[in-house]
């Protein structure tokens, strides 16, 4: 017989045990550093809110857990863990035992951005502003169906123009910026078409 006793065995579980955890925790620390240094590469001439603004950007890029950890704003942070992991209940634990405004503003900004992010328009029905929840809803489906003529779904021409304005600039299509009848927005529109 190999192993004559248990005690051999125990020690030897022990040790692969011991050598797995331990090559566990160097990975886990391989890929901090990493993290660290990706950070730094891409966000080291920042400063407090552009540093955390970089990071989550950075983050949602690069699909990082870690990377969101890296961010200083609590509620920055719980909106990129929520986005990476597509769940927006995350949103209402920012939500302190005290409703503030800044409080119901961080949650509502929370809800917005997974839905634009996530492409769910239903992520938007847990906003508890109808004017926002509204642009929510219009932006998420004009995004997700790929139809900037959801624009149009406003009832105020200054939000179907701007609708128009984000919606170029994000999928870099300056013919859009031409149902823009406001000459400074259009213009506005082309010019970033070009960042």
């Amino acid at each position: 017989m190999l192993f004559r006793s248990k005690k051999t065995i125990l020690i030897l579980l022990i040790l692969i045990i011991g050598l797995f955890l331990f090559g566990c925790t160097q990975n886990q620390k391989s890929e901090s550093k990493n993290v660290l240094d990706e950070i730094e590469l891409n966000c080291g001439t920042e400063t407090g809110l552009d540093k955390n603004a970089c990071i989550f950007s950075l983050a949602i890029e690069t699909q990082s857990l870690e990377m969101c950890d890296e961010i200083g704003a609590k509620g920055d942070k719980v909106v990129c863990n929520a986005i990476l992991t597509k769940n927006y209940s995350l949103c209402k634990s920012m939500q302190d035992s005290e409703i503030t405004l800044k409080n119901t503003l961080m949650v509502r900004s929370c809800y917005y951005s997974i839905a634009l992010e996530t492409l769910n328009p239903k992520v938007c029905e847990q906003i508890d502003a109808n004017e926002i929840k509204e642009r929510c809803i219009i932006y998420t489906n004009a995004y997700k169906e790929k139809d900037p003529d959801k624009c149009k779904d406003f009832t105020k021409r200054v939000d179907t123009e701007f609708c128009y304005a984000d919606y170029a600039i994000k999928y870099k299509d300056p013919t859009i910026c031409e149902n823009i009848s406001d000459e400074d927005t259009k213009s506005l529109c082309i010019e970033w078409q070009n960042k």
